[in-house]
């Protein structure tokens, strides 16, 4: 993944989990999550983290959201991509986002069960 220099970063929390089984001992992860981002889009943020995990060490993601900046506009995005296990209940996350000018952004993250905590960094992305 090409990333350009950073524009953002976000924190949030986990409010509440959902785990639905699927097929083969698949599991689908829906985490409740609030928090802020900082940076080019700025203000609070909640949204929905999905994962999907059948068994093993890595799997997919996938975001979807709305940013509350002051002006009033609220921001909705998307964003999606694989994690994997990069410690003892933590993940590392990196993928793909949308933004409503059009702009896809790369993002690279870390999820932490302890701290109940989901982390990004923004980055431009060239696409190459």
């Amino acid at each position: 993944m090409a990333l350009g220099k950073q524009i953002g970063t976000s924190e949030y929390k986990t409010v509440s989990t959902t785990y639905i089984p699927g097929p083969g001992g698949a599991v689908t992860l829906q985490s409740n999550i609030e928090g802020s981002v900082s940076g080019e889009m700025s203000g609070p943020v909640q949204g929905t983290i999905t994962v999907e995990n059948s068994g093993g060490q890595s799997g997919t993601w996938s975001w979807c959201g709305g940013v509350y900046p002051a002006d009033g506009k609220t921001i909705f995005a998307g964003a999606q991509g694989t994690w994997e296990t990069a410690g003892t209940y933590q993940w590392r996350l990196v993928g793909l986002g949308q933004l409503p000018d059009g702009r896809t952004v790369a993002v690279e993250g870390k999820a932490e069960l302890a701290a109940r905590t989901v982390t990004f960094k923004i980055y431009e992305w060239s696409g190459a």
